[in-house]
C-alpha cells in the first residue's frame, strides 16, 4: 500500500518543519533575520547593601547673608560667632552677628529634635492649667501686658509666635525673639536692643522668614566643625581647666579676625582674636582698671574673675578667653588655667 508510505512521509516532514519554526520562534520574537545580533535582555540591578548617606552638615551662618541681617535690622553687621551644643534630646547650633568678633546683636538658631508640645517655653508647669492659650507650643495664660508675651505670627512653619523682652535696666539690653517650629526642628532669630531704641520686631520677622526659607529639610549637626587655629586648641587642658568636658566645637576665621567657641558638660570656652586698632584700644583702656596678669604675653589682664575674663595681647594681636563652668571663678590663674592660657597663645604663633 504506497499510499499510507506517502501519506506518512508528508506528515513526518511537515512536523519537522513546525518543530522548526517554534525553535526559531523561541531564540528570536521580532521579524530579524538569524544573521543579525540579537538584542540583549535587561538585567536586574542588584540590591545595594551601603548605608543611607548622612544629611549635609548645617551652617547656621549659610542661612541669611550678614548683608541681608544688615539691611533688615538697619545697622551694619557681620558674622561674628558660630557655636554648636547638646540640647534636650537633639542638637543646637548658633549663628551670631554683630561688629565685634565673639559678641553679637543678632542671632539665628536652630534645634533639633524639639517637643513640638511644649516648643519654644519648654514643659509647662501642672498648675498653669489646660486652657487653649496653654496648649501646643508652651504658651501660657495670665501673660497678658507682661514682657515677653507670646504673640502668634500667620505663614511661618508649622507655628510661630514673636516676644518682646523689654531691657530690665539701661546696663542690660532687651531681646526680640521670633520663634518658628517646623515637624521637629525649631528656629529662633533674637535681635537686641537698647533701653533708648526701639525693638526692631518687623525686622527680626524678616531675617527669621528668610533663615526659614533657606533651612534644609533635613541635615546634620556634628559635635565639631573646627579650622586652625582653633583645631589646634588643647581641648584637654580645656577639659582639666574647667573641670568639664568639651562636648562640641565650632570656629569662625574671617582673616585676622578668629572665633572659637567651645561647649563645656558644664558651660562654655569662647575664645575670640583680631588685631584691628579697636581691639588695641579697648584692651588698653581695660589694662587700666582690669586685675593684671603676670607671665602671659606682652601683657595680660582679667576683671577680677581668673580665665572667665582673661585677655592678653602679644604683639598686635589680642586674644581674649572667656571660660565658665559650674566651678566658682578665682581672682588669679590657678596652674591649670595657667596651662590652657598658655596653650591658646601657642596656637595663635
Amino acid at each position: 500500500m504506497p499510499g499510507v508510505g506517502s501519506h506518512h512521509l508528508v506528515r513526518t516532514v511537515a512536523a519537522l518543519v513546525a518543530l522548526a519554526a517554534v525553535a526559531a520562534g523561541c531564540g528570536n520574537n521580532d521579524d530579524s533575520t538569524g544573521d543579525e545580533p540579537r538584542t540583549p535582555r535587561p538585567s536586574t540591578p542588584e540590591a545595594t547593601t551601603e548605608p543611607p548617606t548622612e544629611p549635609a552638615a548645617l551652617d547656621p551662618c549659610a542661612l541669611v547673608d550678614a548683608a541681608a541681617v544688615s539691611d533688615a535690622l538697619g545697622t551694619q553687621l557681620r558674622v561674628t560667632s558660630r557655636g554648636a551644643r547638646p540640647a534636650a534630646n537633639g542638637w543646637q547650633t548658633t549663628c551670631g552677628y554683630g561688629t565685634f568678633p565673639g559678641s553679637y546683636v543678632v542671632s539665628v538658631e536652630v534645634s533639633t529634635e524639639v517637643d513640638p508640645e511644649t516648643f519654644p517655653t519648654g514643659p509647662r508647669n501642672e498648675d498653669e492649667g489646660e486652657g487653649d492659650a496653654g496648649k501646643g507650643p508652651g504658651n501660657v495664660e495670665g501673660r497678658d501686658g507682661e514682657s515677653g508675651e507670646l504673640q502668634p505670627l500667620e505663614d511661618l512653619g508649622d507655628a510661630a509666635w514673636s516676644e518682646v523682652l523689654e531691657p530690665p535696666s539701661e546696663y542690660v539690653r532687651g531681646n526680640v525673639n521670633v520663634h518658628i517650629l517646623r515637624g521637629d526642628h525649631g528656629l529662633r532669630v533674637t535681635s537686641s536692643y537698647r533701653n533708648d531704641d526701639e525693638p526692631k520686631l518687623d525686622g527680626t520677622i524678616e531675617v527669621a522668614r528668610a533663615a526659614l526659607e533657606n533651612l534644609p529639610e533635613s541635615f546634620s549637626i556634628p559635635p565639631f566643625d573646627l579650622e586652625p587655629p582653633c583645631s589646634d586648641i588643647d581641648t584637654d587642658l580645656a577639659a582639666t581647666a574647667t573641670d568639664s568636658e568639651v562636648v562640641s566645637g565650632r570656629s569662625l576665621v574671617d582673616g585676622e579676625n578668629v572665633v572659637c567657641e567651645f561647649s563645656l558638660t558644664d558651660g562654655g570656652i569662647s575664645i575670640w582674636s583680631g588685631t584691628s586698632d579697636e581691639m588695641i584700644t579697648a584692651f588698653e583702656q581695660g589694662l587700666e582698671y582690669g586685675v593684671p596678669v603676670e607671665g602671659l604675653g606682652d601683657a595680660a589682664f582679667s576683671l577680677g574673675d581668673g580665665i572667665a575674663s582673661l585677655q592678653v595681647r602679644r604683639g598686635d594681636r589680642i586674644v581674649a578667653t572667656s571660660a565658665f563652668s559650674g566651678s566658682p571663678p578665682e581672682e588669679q590663674l590657678n596652674d591649670a588655667e595657667r596651662e590652657f592660657a598658655e596653650s591658646v597663645l601657642a596656637a595663635f604663633d
